[in-house]
């Protein structure tokens, strides 16, 4: 193996470790009660670190294939670190702070200001202390979401369970709508619709005269349709008939000129 390569894996394994075995709340994750994490939760998370971006779950499988102190464990499609602290995956419930925000898909907020919170998958809501790791969670899902505020402590006086996920996440499994507090909500009858093209106001100078552009006109006459007819087909001669107008003709010249 070459040695960057070697010095890349490394680091990745240091950077994994921590997420997995310390801090997993620092970078949004929650883990389940055993400590294991989805291979695209994690790889998610790990790729919004600057400098990781390129990261992709091939990259931690080959991680995997060179960790010969088995500092991890795979059970299918998720992962965990074998040392880990106490505090990962351990649920408790806290006194709410005042507040506390998540950041959900534009397109849902009207139905969350009607219907309340509920899990998207598994079982909890995960809310945070500070707006730059809900806004961080929110854009997992939409590139430009909405940022609510949760009244917690009111929510809690009236029944609502909190827990913490580490330092900087919180649980809970509900959340009523009347302690969501969110922007405005436009309503459809209030979308402006686009006026129609005015009308431009007929202009009669002296000497001239207007056209109506929604009546027909005869290409050859100018006429209006209701006023003229199509052009009837020549009929067609015999060739005496043709003989006899050419001789008339011929006659006609000819007293013309005696006139004359």
């Amino acid at each position: 193996m070459e040695k960057k390569t070697r010095q890349k894996i490394i680091r990745l394994q240091k950077r994994i470790r921590y997420m997995l075995a310390n801090a997993p709340d620092e970078f949004g994750l929650v883990p389940e009660p055993d400590g294991y994490i989805p291979f695209k939760e994690l790889r998610q998370a790990a790729s919004e670190e600057e400098g990781w971006g390129f990261l992709r779950i091939s990259h931690i499988h080959e991680m995997l294939m060179h960790d010969r102190e088995e500092h991890f464990e795979v059970n299918s499609d998720r992962i965990r670190s074998i040392e880990r602290s106490d505090r990962v995956g351990a649920i408790e419930p806290i006194a709410s702070p005042k507040i506390l925000y998540i950041a959900v898909r534009s397109r849902a907020w009207p139905h969350i200001a009607e219907k309340g919170l509920t899990p998207y998958t598994g079982s909890w809501i995960v809310l945070a202390r500070e707006k730059d790791m809900a806004m961080r969670l929110g854009r997992r899902k939409d590139p430009k979401p909405t940022l609510l505020e949760i009244r917690a402590e009111h929510a809690q006086s009236h029944g609502v369970i909190f827990f913490s996920s580490g330092t900087r996440l919180v649980l809970t499994q509900s959340v009523p709508p009347e302690y969501i507090m969110g922007p405005p909500i436009k309503k459809a009858e209030e979308v402006v619709k686009p006026k129609p093209p005015e009308k431009t106001p007929d202009l009669h100078l002296s000497g001239s005269f207007a056209l109506d552009l929604e009546r027909v006109y005869s290409p050859k006459t100018g006429r209006p349709k209701h006023e003229w007819r199509p052009d009837k087909p020549p009929e067609k001669k015999d060739r005496r008939t043709k003989g006899r107008d050419k001789h008339a003709q011929r006659q006609a010249r000819g007293m013309k000129k005696g006139k004359a």
